[in-house]
């Protein structure tokens, strides 16, 4: 139990120093939107190779059990930035794991909505960005994944 708070402490601090924060309101540019497929609990759904323009991806967290895992292909030295954003009341959370498999941003424990991390400078790769809720209630979502 031990080991598993000082990961999500570590984790914690990782977002917050690496750009993890608010939505500062700056919205998407030219979107090209897909949308969520499930299952994709565990195998993420490809959303694509990040070029110029953002990518809106509409999804469902369905319940506080539901992981929403999408996949990005990025060419090296590109920002990477992730938000999601939604209505109402719910909470949700938002995270970046890099090419090797480590949860590298977690924007969680807070209500923000959005939610946001810009990861500056990224190394060539897929990147696997996950949504996940605990609010018990379906909520909808969009995922907007750019190079800012």
């Amino acid at each position: 139990m031990k080991r598993l708070l000082v990961l999500i402490f570590t984790i914690c601090i990782l977002g917050l120093a690496s750009g993890c924060k608010k939505d500062d309101g700056g919205g998407p540019i030219t979107p090209t939107p897909t949308g969520d497929t499930e299952p994709n609990d565990v195998t993420p759904q490809s959303i694509g190779i990040l070029g110029t323009s953002d990518i809106l991806t509409p999804g469902i967290a369905s319940s506080d059990t539901d992981i929403d895992r999408f996949a990005i292909t990025i060419p090296a030295g590109t920002n990477l930035h992730v938000s999601i954003a939604w209505q109402g009341t719910a909470d949700l959370n938002l995270g970046v794991m890099n090419p090797g498999s480590i949860m590298t941003n977690y924007q969680g424990g807070t209500t923000a909505n959005p939610e946001r991390c810009t990861l500056p400078a990224q190394s060539a790769g897929t990147y696997v960005i996950e949504v996940t809720s605990q609010t018990a209630a379906s909520t909808a979502y969009t995922l907007t994944v750019g190079p800012r």
